[in-house]
């Protein structure tokens, strides 16, 4: 029993889960843990915070999400990623495709070291990093 927890354990480590006892429980029991995913929490986020934030706020972060698709769609060739699967590299990876983005609309620079695109989804990014989502996404 000892060594298939402690299977269980690599096995969270190795998949860059968040390993907890109660995770490593519900991996030894055959319980699957529902895996959260970015744009789902985007959604929640923007539609949660209508008539809370100021209406250019939502537009903002409306903005972003749109940046956020057309990211993991061009660059990441998915149109959804889990929360597990963000780290360093794809932020920065995020952050690039911001600064060398050309709307179709295109007429000179698009985003500066304080663009707003860069600036909502950073905050969005760091708050799903740093975050217990587990309630968010289902609405709890």
């Amino acid at each position: 029993m000892r060594s298939r927890i402690l299977e269980c354990y690599q096995e969270l480590f190795i998949e860059k889960r968040n390993i907890t006892p109660e995770a490593i429980k519900n991996r030894f029991l055959g319980i699957e843990e529902e895996e959260h995913k970015l744009m789902e929490l985007v959604n929640f986020h923007n539609k949660h915070n209508i008539g809370i934030l100021a209406e250019g706020t939502l537009k903002n972060y409306k903005t972003t999400e749109r940046h956020l698709l057309e990211f993991l769609k061009t660059r990441k060739r998915k149109s959804e990623i889990s929360l597990s699967e963000i780290d360093y590299k794809f932020i920065t990876d995020y952050e690039n495709h911001l600064r060398t983005f050309k709307p179709k609309d295109y007429r000179g620079r698009f985003v500066t070291n304080n663009g707003v695109p860069i600036e909502s989804g950073s905050k969005m990014l760091w708050h799903t990093k740093n975050s217990d989502h587990t309630d968010v996404c289902t609405g709890s």
